[in-house]
């Protein structure tokens, strides 16, 4: 392989031999070098003058013995600046001699060729100007181009101020590795578009050219250089690169919108989800899509904060603990108070937004890079991530308090009059035993007080004021709910750690 490389730098086969052996040999007299190579003394003396003389090796004496040894590899790049200087000062001859004509068609032919034409737009790009690449030939063209190529590529584009706009497919992908490498520059810019729409060759716009890339064999690149064609191309591309929104259906299209998200984000990335839910067309494919994308968000350390329905919230806390995330450090989850999910949910994530449709037949996913939609979602998530009161209503409002108190799995503290006791039900007294939940009483009624006293894991202690009170009052960890008793009960729920650690002095000091 390095054979090959210095053939390709100008070396014949003896003298890439020979300069080989001299890195391997170190200083060394021309006879270690000849029983290295194996090849007749003649050829290798032939090869040391050369290699000289292009200050790729040192000649030096002991005594009456020449000594040779390999210099700095970096003199190849002196060879390499003589004939750029050669080559700038024939083409400015060439031009002087005759106008060059309006459109040149120039076909660059294999791998080499690709890399040849890539990196002559890279090198005359000027600064504020961008190169527009639609179809990235993903990772045909990292294979076709080489890693260390690839990034030079980049590296030479952002050197000379200029830009890449690349329209990537999502069935012509780059390597994860890759993305990660180009989310470095500022100046690179990546939309995706559906699989449907992807063309079978590569089209690289700059301002004055369009090569057409063909990676099948033999590959090969065909440029055209009119300035007209190229016009109407960048305004091609920019009609798909400034599409509002992108319309795809199917489970692949679930999975490119999920993966792609998670790997754009990376390790330590966040997004947040609002409206989540098991999903209406519940089906063992989709738990099984969901259950291998959230171990995969897990093992890459993607946060995620989500807002789901309360009727599937601790089924989806499960699906995390049981993919990786045991403590929930990755996944953080709060339910909403509406029971039924509505059919959409949406991803938000660097300013773009995700909805998934449930269809009757298939998701649908809409993708939007509008910053606008993105900060109107983004608003209304933290309003309702944020929020810490809710108001409830008659007994599905009571209903709503007894499943936050399980939840929280905290014990209870409850102060007020007989009517109190309509709060809970002989199933919510069952289910709070299970879970180890305590309830403390402050009750008016003699008799009911010494009912309750007998429950088991409850506490209860009788007022000594006579007036009947309309409210009751209950603390369960952070929370701290006033139930108004009227015909509907009026319930307000506060999540507030200080306002639930004041109304536990109250309770204390009515003891």
């Amino acid at each position: 392989m390095l054979s090959k490389d210095l053939e390709k730098l100008g070396l014949n086969k003896n003298q890439a031999k020979v300069y080989l052996a001299l890195f391997d040999l170190g200083k060394s007299k021309a006879g270690e070098i000849i029983t290295k190579t194996g090849l007749h003394r003649h050829l290798v003396y032939q090869a040391l003058e050369e290699l000289v003389k292009q200050r790729l090796a040192a000649k030096t004496t002991q005594g009456k013995i020449f000594l040779f040894q390999a210099t700095d590899p970096t003199h190849f790049l002196d060879n390499l600046r003589e004939q750029n200087l050669a080559a700038e000062n024939l083409i400015d001859s060439l031009k002087e001699r005759g106008k060059v004509t309006e459109q040149n068609i120039t076909i660059y032919e294999g791998n080499e060729g690709i890399r040849a034409f890539s990196f002559h737009n890279a090198e005359n790009i000027k600064p504020g100007e961008w190169i527009y690449i639609m179809a990235s030939g993903g990772k045909k063209f990292e294979q076709v181009m080489g890693t260390r190529a690839v990034r030079n590529y980049f590296q030479k584009i952002s050197d000379n101020g200029g830009g890449v706009k690349i329209l990537m497919y999502q069935s012509q992908k780059m390597s994860e590795e890759t993305l990660r490498f180009l989310q470095s520059y500022p100046r690179v810019e990546i939309s995706f578009l559906p699989d449907e729409l992807a063309p079978s060759a590569q089209s690289v716009i700059t301002q004055y050219s369009v090569g057409f890339t063909i990676f099948e064999e033999p590959s090969s690149v065909i440029e055209v250089q009119n300035k007209h064609l190229a016009e109407a191309y960048i305004d091609y591309f920019n009609l798909l690169w400034n599409q509002e929104v992108e319309i795809s259906r199917g489970q692949s299209a679930l999975h490119h919108a999920f993966y792609d998200m998670a790997d754009e984000l990376g390790t330590g990335g966040s997004y947040d989800v609002l409206g989540a839910h098991i999903g209406l067309l519940e089906t063992s494919e989709l738990k099984k899509f969901f259950d291998d994308y959230h171990a995969y968000r897990i093992k890459k350390g993607v946060n995620l904060n989500m807002l789901s329905y309360k009727n599937v919230a601790e089924e989806i806390k499960e699906r995390f603990v049981r993919e990786g995330d045991k403590k929930l450090e990755l996944s953080h989850i709060k339910a909403l108070q509406t029971r039924l999910p509505s059919p959409m949910q949406a991803n938000l994530y660097n300013g773009k937004t995700t909805i998934i449709l449930s269809d009757e037949k298939e998701p649908i996913i809409l993708r939007f890079k509008k910053p606008g939609i993105y900060a109107g979602f983004k608003s209304y998530f933290d309003e309702l991530w944020n929020q810490n009161s809710w108001t409830f209503f008659g007994e599905e409002g009571l209903e709503e308090i007894r499943q936050k108190i399980l939840t929280e799995k905290k014990d209870i503290y409850l102060i007020g009059a007989n009517q109190s006791l309509k709060t809970f039900n002989q199933k919510f007294h069952q289910q709070r035993v299970e879970n180890q939940i305590r309830l403390h009483l402050i009750l008016q009624d003699t008799k009911k007080a010494e009912h309750l006293g007998a429950l088991p894991m409850t506490e209860v202690t009788q007022l000594t004021v006579t007036a009947e009170n309309p409210i009751t009052t209950l603390i369960f960890g952070d929370y701290t709910a006033q139930i108004i008793w009227t015909t509907k009960p009026t319930i307000f729920l506060l999540n507030d750690p200080e306002a639930a650690e004041k109304h536990m002095t109250f309770f204390k000091n009515l003891k």
